[in-house]
């Protein structure tokens, strides 16, 4: 198996290479998988016990604004 380490963007190949069949690797196939989007609430707000709205907490800290977290 030929183990790269590149240092720049320019030492990468140019494409991907496999010294082994690709049919030996058992991951399936993805290209049938979409992804599902479900409009729920985060775990931090359903199951916190006080009810505090724990994001608009962690957003006001990362804006500085402290004191009114």
């Amino acid at each position: 198996m030929i183990k790269l380490e590149p240092r720049t963007l320019a030492d990468l190949p140019l494409t991907s290479y496999s010294d082994h069949p690709t049919t030996e690797l058992k991951t399936g196939t993805w290209k049938y998988v979409q992804p599902v989007y479900e409009d729920r609430l985060p775990p931090c707000i359903e199951r916190c016990p006080a009810g505090n709205d724990i994001s608009g907490l962690l957003s006001l800290v990362a804006q500085g604004r402290v004191s009114e977290a």
